[in-house]
């Protein structure tokens, strides 16, 4: 397993990036919490995740890089499965 770790100053580039790798079957959620969700189909639009995350950066306006992404990849030689 390879990890990454970035800090930045935009979320909605952030945001924009992984819902881009989801998109394109490259990347999948596996877990939210406290984020806006599209109902019926339970998804998350770009749109509700930046609304979400909205009270959180109004209350800490003076932090410069309050974005952290964490990107977390397989060996290519691994065998990933899906656990029940």
């Amino acid at each position: 397993m390879v990890a990454k770790i970035t800090h930045g100053s935009s979320l909605y580039g952030t945001l924009f990036y992984n819902q881009k790798k989801v998109d394109e079957s490259k990347g999948e959620l596996l877990f939210s919490n406290k984020i806006i969700q599209d109902y019926p189909s339970g998804g998350v639009s770009l749109y509700n995740a930046m609304k979400s995350f909205e009270p959180y950066l109004i209350a800490n306006k003076r932090t410069k890089k309050p974005v952290v992404h964490i990107s977390l990849n397989p060996d290519p030689r691994d065998k990933i499965t899906k656990m029940n």
